[in-house]
């Protein structure tokens, strides 16, 4: 996980996996609500997605312990921050 942007309404989180780099996690802000589910401590992040009418849970865990070098950048994010 690498923390690609982050200000008191936005965060952007790179979530790539092996080499497909499509995804940029966008969590906001707004009306004191947090978009996306997930659980933060001082030692891991976790994100859950469940499919509503079903049982099915989908877990990611990071563990945020051990700094990472940069990744590539996701796909369409290239130039942020130039």
């Amino acid at each position: 996980m690498h923390v690609l942007f982050a200000d008191d309404e936005t965060i952007l989180i790179r979530f790539n996996v092996g080499d497909d780099r499509s995804r940029t996690r966008i969590f906001k802000y707004k009306n004191g609500i947090i978009e996306l589910k997930h659980t933060v401590n001082d030692t891991s992040y976790t994100y859950n997605l469940r499919r509503m009418g079903t049982d099915r849970l989908f877990t990611v865990a990071f563990d945020l312990k051990n700094e990472i070098d940069i990744p590539a950048p996701s796909w369409g994010w290239e130039n942020f921050g130039k």
